[in-house]
């Protein structure tokens, strides 16, 4: 078959998703059968008409924020990065119905005949059964994971849970076992879909197990790991995470990983704070290798010194200039801050330089400070 005799708009209208193109002004340039089918407005409604005075076709995020300001906008920010971009969260469209639609998300640029950025593509998939199925899911979660500060023994402890949508990949709590020992840890599944929060409910119970019984941290990701491979039929099923276990009287800890960022140790000086340590203990995955062996190693927290544990999300979100935001970018934003909400400021300073509108992965931090 030659392409030349291909009608490629008639695949594409044969394509169950709805997929619309703009211009470089968001105008619809195209508006597909299946996006008919699934909002119920014609090709004859939509065409000619700007997406961003449209407003059933203006997505929603679950908290009811509007995407079609231009600094959120997906179909803009596709333009301007020239990338496509499947986003993880789901969105919603009023369709001419008046019901809500939950879609996913694939943006990306399109070209002229000279490589130009001449407009923006959109595919959305219906996900009103998963959406069912995650709203299950995330309440699960939402009962295992507590957020917010403790104040004791001398040190302030701050969780911050930020999922990009209900269902979450992540796990994270920090408690104390007894007067001198704060234990805390952070979980990351690799995987999508509803499966992710019934992984963590697994690696939650053999958190609490473990520690009630075992004294160090790599003892404790060794004993998770064997018990995770036994407990979990799913075969590839793999997590990343980090432990800590902290005593407040002598200020020492110690810290286990598997496959998880490095903790960063911070240290007041006089315009912020500076990084004083990369605590990078590197050891494979959780559910890789059933005799695994986990790296450990020792720190100590001076008095205005905190320890920061994160998800990938927070090192892997993608600035402006379409490099990482990384250790670098954690390390100038404390270089010169002197906020009072330092965890919160973080994430915002995150969001503010990213390229995108939204996270594209679920961001938990807990941080530990000896006050």
């Amino acid at each position: 078959m030659d392409q030349k005799n291909i009608d490629f708009r008639d695949i594409i209208q044969q394509i169950r998703d709805g997929i619309f193109i703009t211009d470089k002004d968001r105008k619809i340039l195209f508006w597909s059968q299946s996006a008919e089918d699934l909002t119920g407005y014609s090709a004859s409604e939509m065409t000619g008409q700007a997406c961003d005075q449209l407003g059933f076709l203006c997505s929603r995020d679950p908290e009811g924020n509007s995407l079609c300001t231009t600094d959120k906008c997906p179909l803009l920010k596709a333009m301007e990065s020239s990338k496509t971009r499947v986003y993880p969260r789901l969105f919603f469209f009023t369709t001419k119905w008046k019901s809500s639609l939950p879609v996913s998300l694939t943006i990306g640029p399109v070209h002229d005949p000279n490589d130009e950025i001449s407009g923006a593509l959109c595919i959305f998939k219906d996900m009103r059964d998963e959406y069912r199925q995650r709203k299950l899911a995330g309440e699960i979660q939402k009962k295992m994971i507590t957020t917010g500060n403790i104040m004791r023994q001398g040190l302030s402890v701050e969780i911050i849970y930020k999922p990009v949508e209900d269902v979450s990949r992540n796990f994270l709590e920090a408690f104390f076992l007894d007067d001198n020992t704060l234990v805390a840890t952070l979980a990351d599944v690799k995987g999508q879909g509803v499966s992710p929060p019934f992984f963590t409910v697994i690696y939650k119970t053999l958190f609490h197990s473990a520690f009630s019984r075992l004294k160090f941290p790599k003892e404790v990701l060794q004993y998770i790991n064997q018990s995770f491979l036994l407990s979990t039929p799913v075969e590839g099923s793999l997590l990343s995470a980090s432990m800590i276990s902290y005593d407040p009287e002598s200020s020492e800890g110690r810290i286990a990983s598997a496959g998880n960022p490095p903790a960063l140790i911070f240290k007041k000086s006089g315009g912020g704070f500076d990084l004083k340590k990369v605590l990078d203990v590197t050891s494979g995955m959780i559910g890789a290798d059933e005799d695994a062996d986990f790296s450990e190693s020792p720190f100590s927290l001076e008095k205005n010194e905190f320890i920061l544990l994160s998800s990938d999300g927070l090192f892997n979100a993608e600035g402006a200039d379409g490099n990482p935001f990384g250790i670098e970018g954690v390390k100038r934003f404390f270089s010169t801050y002197k906020g009072q909400n330092p965890m919160n400021d973080l994430i915002s300073c995150v969001q503010n330089e990213s390229a995108f509108p939204e996270f594209l992965d679920d961001l938990s931090l807990i941080s530990i400070t000896a006050v």
